[in-house]
């Protein structure tokens, strides 16, 4: 009973703890699912989630601050011509995120066995599938809710209010195929009665 409340206590710690960083609701049911999927997948004890988590919310910080920084670097080199030294500077940033998880990796073996570390790069990789797979299906079920907040999005990212919202856009129908005339067929040899 008793590691059970220490380990939603820590799982609740955890999602105020992202919550207090400004993200919005779908933020935090993101961060809640992440933790609940990868502390079954992985399946920690209470104990090992306690020495887990710091490092690894640690880990995935450095590298959410690695990624925007490469995602404005990138969008500045597009804007002022010097596209050519992205694909470089990408790779830099590569080897950067890389240099990252083999810095946190050995404090993750110290925090959990081995072999879950091994299958931590496994779950990640899982839980990035399923999640796309559940926002596609929450995006087919709600296909006019999403085109209203991407217009809202784009409003707000043009910083004019003045858009007009998007009309779907509707395939033309392909043209008929072209007629073909058929040739006739010859009757067939077997299917007559012999006249003898």
């Amino acid at each position: 009973m008793k590691r059970i409340f220490t380990f939603c206590l820590l799982v609740l710690m955890s999602t105020m703890v992202y919550a207090q960083r400004g993200g919005n609701d779908q933020r935090e049911k993101i961060e809640s699912y992440r933790i609940a999927y990868m502390t079954k997948a992985l399946d920690l004890s209470p104990q090992e989630a306690q020495k887990f988590w710091p490092v690894y919310n640690q880990m995935q910080s450095e590298l959410k601050t690695l990624r925007d920084e490469k995602r404005n670097k990138v969008r500045e080199m597009k804007n002022s011509g010097n596209e050519g030294a992205i694909a470089d500077y990408e790779l830099e940033q590569k080897q950067k995120e890389l240099n990252v998880v083999k810095k946190h990796h050995a404090e993750l073996k110290k925090a959990i066995p081995a072999e879950k570390v091994s299958r931590l790069y496994n779950v990640e990789g899982n839980f990035r599938k399923e999640l796309k797979q559940r926002m596609q299906e929450h995006r087919q079920k709600n296909p006019r809710q999403n085109q209203m907040k991407r217009e809202q999005m784009q409003r707000n990212n043009n910083g004019n209010s003045n858009v007009r919202p998007s009309t779907p856009r509707v395939k033309p129908a392909p043209p008929p195929p072209p007629k073909r005339s058929v040739p006739a067929t010859k009757p067939n040899r077997n299917s007559s009665p012999k006249s003898r």
